[in-house]
């Protein structure tokens, strides 16, 4: 019997979410504007990579929900407090949208999620932002606006090379309007919205004496390492768990995950496209998602 990919159970007024027990193919699953509480431990397992939870009444995440191959996950205008640590587990993350919360911090374990393309944070009571953030390669937006930051770790908007604001929810770049930001220069340059200024007293600075709490931590999944999410360490069909493997035969199964994951990480590129270029980098997935963020 045929079964969609896709569940949407938006605007249904639903407390709790339902039983998936029986749910053996779902992708994708919606979940917007319900009056959900929690998220049971029932719920984190199967076949979900895209996930939307917003506006919901959720208070906080089980620890198991990092259990999940997560690409896209949205949990904007929620009840959060702390930020939920099954997320920095969420190693193939492309998409995660935190804003409209009550965040007061967030982890510095979140650079472990290095595939990262677009981090929402908007208006939350975040006061910083780690240090570790700075090593973020792959990001095209990024969007603290409506905090209570100071400062940031500055080198991020040049190693993702961000080149302009954002000027609305759809676009790539990045937003940092409504904060307090300490240095009346960079604040100047964020009121004037003159990114190019901005960019130009960031390069003037100097990132040469970062100190071992400023660089992004290693994989921890290399080596079988006990801090590795259940699960994960014996899928083929993660890019985190080698990021430089081989992918010879094109039908392989990792080469069809690595397909598949690519795609739903850019599903405005064509899928011949993609092939071609994993097939180009020999299967290096690293090289490929860094290609494939300057389509």
């Amino acid at each position: 019997m045929f079964e969609w990919l896709e569940k949407d159970i938006t605007r249904n007024k639903l407390i709790e979410l339902p039983n998936t027990s029986t749910w053996k193919n779902i992708k994708s699953f919606w979940a917007i504007d319900n009056q959900i509480v929690t998220v049971p431990i029932e719920f984190c397992h199967g076949k979900i990579d895209t996930l939307n939870l917003s506006k919901n009444k959720i208070k906080d995440l089980p620890d198991e929900l990092g259990n999940l191959f997560l690409i896209s996950f949205w949990i904007s205008d929620n009840e959060l407090v702390e930020f939920p640590k099954c997320i920095t587990k969420m190693r193939r993350l492309g998409t995660l949208d935190l804003s409209n919360n009550m965040l007061k911090e967030v982890s510095a374990d979140l650079t472990y999620c290095r595939f990262l393309a677009s981090l929402e944070l908007s208006k939350n009571l975040i006061s910083e932002i780690p240090q570790t953030w700075g090593k973020f390669k792959h990001l095209r937006r990024f969007a603290v606006d409506g905090n209570f930051i100071r400062t940031l770790p500055w080198e991020i908007l040049l190693a993702s090379k961000f080149d302009n604001f954002a000027g609305g929810r759809s676009d790539d770049g990045v937003f940092l309007a409504e904060n307090p930001w300490e240095d009346p220069e960079i604040e100047s340059a964020i009121m004037e919205d003159n990114f190019l200024k901005l960019k130009e007293i960031i390069e003037q600075m100097d990132f040469t004496d970062s100190d071992d709490e400023n660089v992004v931590p290693q994989s921890r999944e290399r080596q079988g390492s006990s801090s590795e999410p259940a699960g994960q360490s014996e899928s083929m069909g993660t890019l985190h768990d080698n990021p430089t493997v081989i992918l010879i035969k094109e039908d392989s199964e990792k080469f069809r995950a690595a397909v598949e994951q690519f795609s739903s990480m850019f599903p405005h590129i064509a899928l011949e496209l993609i092939k071609n270029t994993l097939k180009k980098n020999d299967g290096n997935s690293e090289q490929t998602l860094n290609e494939l963020l300057t389509v």
